[in-house]
């Protein structure tokens, strides 16, 4: 395989494929959960493992072809970038159960303990992938 950076294209492709597998992904889990037995369940299961294995098969290709200061730059993004912004959304959750605005809210009130959990770690890793793409920002811009 020749070595070619993947620049503008490559970035736009990986993504569009991605956004495919996911829209795949929710769509198939959607048909499966309308079955609601324990075969629906290990078909959701499979869909996602697949859905999974074929986002790290895009992701370490596109790895391999990223140069040194690009690696750096998603390094130094997700280290400090994930990090604070992991950081940010557990404060969040913290001062908001300490404070006792969970219990007012009729949205919260209504979650089960599983959808809870579920909403819980996707607002966290929406904090993360936030805070990634604003230090992925900085350290390009420091370096221009």
């Amino acid at each position: 395989m020749s070595y070619k950076p993947p620049g503008l294209r490559g970035f736009a492709g990986v993504m569009g494929v991605s956004l495919l597998i996911g829209a795949v992904i929710g769509v198939a889990v959607a048909i499966l959960e309308e079955g609601g037995n324990a075969f629906a369940r290990l078909g959701i299961l499979a869909v996602l493992v697949l859905g999974l294995a074929a986002i790290l098969w895009i992701s370490i290709r596109w790895w391999s072809r990223l140069d040194e200061a690009a690696r750096e730059a998603h390094k130094w993004a997700w280290y400090w970038g994930g990090s604070g912004g992991a950081g940010v959304g557990f404060l969040a959750v913290a001062a908001a159960t300490r404070f006792g605005q969970l219990d007012g809210s009729p949205v919260l009130a209504s979650w089960t303990p599983a959808e809870a959990f579920y909403n819980g770690a996707m607002a966290l890793m929406a904090c993360q992938l936030v805070g990634y793409g604003l230090a992925w920002a900085v350290w390009w811009l420091q370096r221009r």
